[in-house]
């Protein structure tokens, strides 16, 4: 199952494979609970010579994995997306920022990392 920090149901509530998925709500194991927003983390300013500089960015979201029955926390963490691509040595004008989104597959990663350490 997967809800938002508050509790509530998170945009990737349906992305889960098929096989994690309990067939009823009393078969639920593991709810996991993931931020809602992105954070964003400075890891380089560019700075260009006669132009704007350029910020590259890390992504991450909260990701809390707790024990359906008991609410025991099995796992707190932030899961980041893949760096953003480096600076050139020339940019494009209007480029202003580089960030990768995190997405569901991120998650998905992180999540059976997690699952095989705790066996």
């Amino acid at each position: 199952m997967v809800l938002d920090l508050q509790g509530s149901e998170h945009e990737w509530t349906g992305f889960p494979r098929i096989e994690w998925r309990p067939s009823s709500i009393a078969e639920t194991a593991l709810v996991v609970c993931i931020a809602s927003q992105d954070e964003r983390h400075q890891i380089q300013r560019c700075r260009y010579e006669g132009g704007s500089d350029v910020i590259r960015y890390r992504t991450a979201r909260r990701v809390l994995v707790v024990e359906a029955i008991s609410g025991r926390a099995v796992s707190d963490e932030h899961v980041f997306a893949p760096d953003p691509r480096q600076c050139e040595r020339v940019e494009r004008a209007s480029l202003r920022e580089l960030s990768n989104d995190l997405e569901w597959g991120h998650v998905e990663e992180y999540l059976l990392r997690t699952v095989q350490a705790a066996r």
